[in-house]
């Protein structure tokens, strides 16, 4: 009996450690091409759209290769739950490739995708969330780590990843720009802390307990040149301040990115590696606030 039970423990053990990873976050596949269209040959992988590439030696490493055009993207998505209140960590690695300043990698939480060879942006739920992105403006020979954390805002059932071109104007030749990827590891590395806190939300307000908050600055540590991103409503926003420890204002321009985000890149040769507070002002004078460390 004990040596049951002992077994039931190991296993559930087992379970419970690989749920909080994501299947096959090597992209590892039985083939080389177009694994990605249905079915697969990338265990748990799946195009979103377009003709995503197997690239690698066919009895070696394996990455993903997407593509995309003027209006026309390639992606590929995973099965993985994302919850309110718990806290993940997303490492990757990138190459990119490009002949359009104007262009973007992103990676979004959401749910209801299903495979498709369709070389569009998918129309999905309102519930997708960006969790990260960044301007493709120079092509790379090397392979760049990339490491954060994530809390979602909404509960999501898929991590989807695509690059894109945001723009073209040229009439003769139509832009592009490339990501191979690879190594896409997602785990959740606040377990214990989050029981803790789903213990004390218990002991709030069922009108506490309801609220989302709905503005936040991410990521929280970045490097000189890099993107800063805020989820808010653009058109309420009046000023963006980086401020140092010493209470200097480093006023920073911003760009739009649609009606629920805007970005800025910590650029300024005044800014040094540090922590800093990134402070959004708003229209009515109200504002927000994030720690922000430049390394």
């Amino acid at each position: 009996m004990k040596k049951m039970l002992l077994t039931y423990i190991l296993f559930l053990l087992i379970v419970t450690i690989k749920a909080q990873n994501i299947v096959n976050s090597s992209l590892e596949s039985s083939c080389v091409g177009n694994g990605f269209i249905n079915p697969t040959c990338v265990k748990n992988w799946y195009a979103s759209s377009g003709y995503p590439i197997v690239a690698g030696e066919s009895n070696g490493n394996k990455w993903a290769l997407l593509s995309s055009f003027t209006n026309k993207i390639e992606g590929i998505y995973s099965n993985y739950n994302f919850k309110v209140g718990e806290t993940y960590r997303i490492s990757f690695k990138i190459k990119v490739a490009t002949n359009n300043k104007s262009s973007l990698v992103s990676i979004k939480a959401t749910s209801g995708l299903n495979y498709s060879n369709e070389s569009s942006e998918k129309n999905t739920s309102q519930k997708s969330e960006l969790i990260w992105n960044k301007d493709i403006t120079k092509s790379t020979n090397n392979w760049e780590t990339i490491t954060f954390k994530y809390s979602p805002e909404t509960n999501n059932t898929q991590i989807w990843i695509f690059p894109s071109v945001t723009s073209n104007n040229s009439t003769t030749n139509e832009h592009y720009s490339k990501i191979e990827i690879d190594d896409i590891e997602v785990s959740n590395t606040d377990k214990d802390a989050n029981k803790k806190a789903a213990i004390a939300s218990t002991e709030k307000t069922e009108t506490k307990k309801k609220t989302v908050k709905s503005e936040y600055i991410f990521p929280e540590e970045i490097s000189k040149g890099d993107y800063l991103n805020v989820r808010v409503s653009a058109k309420t926003v009046s000023e963006v301040h980086i401020i140092d420890l010493a209470g200097n204002i480093f006023k920073t321009s911003f760009t739009v990115l649609n009606d629920n985000y805007i970005k800025l890149q910590v650029s300024s040769r005044l800014i040094l590696e540090g922590t800093y507070v990134v402070k959004v002002i708003k229209n009515d004078n109200t504002s927000f606030t994030n720690k922000l460390k430049v390394i």
